[in-house]
């Protein structure tokens, strides 16, 4: 009764530990025993006359939507009744006080759906995105092949049914490299595989693991121009095929089979089938969790690029990298505006990344976005 009270809103609800200049809530006062006004006002400031934003009758729950002023993390609050009520506070949203800055860092990214055997066709195709890539400034590129098929002597490109020998893929790729690597470009590039590939039982998590290292990436590092470094990348998801343990398994034997001390493996999966809400350590479907999530894309030679293709996604991935402990190492965001105009634009990818990721840890981000187009 006639008093105040500072709430903490930074780090709640989405709202990042620093840079907010307001907080959108909704206030309930809930049952009061007498009738008065709230006013909301900046913690650092003298409490003004006027206004109240939200007038009650006695014992009535009441509501109102208010934009606070934050300061120090806390909204202020008073109340004006004569009478104690209970105060619900419901976080909306909130306002930045600066601007998240454009990536410095230049990414790309491929689904590479357009090549057919390695023969003199591919490599001319690949020869050309390679220079394509490297002309416009990017530094690294994700290459998104597809599924390693059952038969254990390929690949199946992504939302196709085209296959492919690891050899084959190979040669095509190795063109990509020598057109990115041409001038002296230097940078980084990736290569993705995911867990789409049927009957992991056949072909095990292990195996799949330890052929994408021998098969793929290790031919594609040997030979490889002075600057351009060839990585592996993983899209590792709930919803596709293999078990999260059968996933475990194809890091481990990957990373086994990557000779160094470097970063080997870039984890691109999105965190599909957990919760879309601020609810940390949630469990997700099919046996996965936030915690499993964190130990995919997250220790030792491990960069996380989760995809961003709406707010919700960057929420997950804030949470997952809380759960775990917020020791992602964040290469970016990856978004696939390019591929479909009813996604997040790549910056705004970026930005709901990092909004979120501030919200519950200082965990940094490196200034990257990489944009998904289909080559078909």
């Amino acid at each position: 009764a006639n008093a105040s009270v500072a709430i903490p809103v930074a780090g709640k609800g989405g709202i990042p530990l620093s840079g907010a200049a307001a907080a959108l809530v909704t206030l309930h006062v809930v049952t009061p025993a007498k009738a008065g006004g709230l006013q909301v006002y900046r913690p650092d400031q003298p409490r003004p006359s006027s206004p109240t934003v939200l007038q009650f009758a006695a014992k009535q729950t009441t509501s109102n939507v208010v934009l606070a002023p934050i300061s120090g993390g806390n909204i202020e609050v008073h109340n004006s009744s004569a009478g104690a009520t209970t105060l619900v506070v419901d976080i909306d949203g909130y306002v930045p006080a600066t601007a998240v800055g454009t990536p410095t860092t230049k990414g790309t990214a491929r689904y590479v759906r357009n090549i057919v055997d390695g023969g003199v066709g591919d490599q001319a195709t690949m020869t050309a995105e390679g220079q394509a890539d490297a002309a416009n400034g990017n530094a690294f590129v994700l290459l998104h092949i597809g599924a390693q098929s059952t038969d254990k002597a390929g690949v199946v490109l992504s939302a196709t049914e085209k296959k492919l020998t690891y050899p084959q893929l190979v040669t095509a790729l190795q063109a990509y490299r020598t057109g990115f690597a041409a001038g002296g470009h230097t940078g980084r590039i990736a290569v993705a595989t995911n867990n789409s590939g049927d009957n992991w039982s056949a072909y095990t998590g292990a195996d799949r693991g330890t052929d994408w290292a021998t098969k793929v990436i290790q031919p594609l590092r040997t030979g490889a121009p002075a600057g351009v470094d060839v990585i592996g990348a993983a899209d590792f998801e709930a919803g596709f095929a293999s078990t999260e343990p059968q996933a475990e398994s194809w890091k481990n034997q990957f990373l086994a089979n990557m000779p160094g001390s470097n970063e080997a493996l870039v984890f691109i999966g999105s965190a599909d089938f957990c919760a879309k809400t601020w609810t940390a350590g949630s469990a997700c479907n099919f046996g996965w969790t936030y915690q499993k999530l964190y130990g995919l894309a997250g220790g030792a030679r491990t960069l996380a690029l989760p995809q961003v293709y709406f707010g919700y996604m960057a929420t997950e991935w804030a949470e997952i990298n809380a759960t775990g402990g917020g020791q992602l190492h964040f290469l970016g965001a990856l978004t696939e505006f390019a591929s479909d105009t009813g996604t997040l634009e790549p910056v705004q990818g970026f930005t709901a990344l990092s909004r979120a990721v501030s919200s519950i840890t200082a965990t940094p981000i490196d200034s990257m976005v990489a944009d998904l187009r289909i080559d078909a």
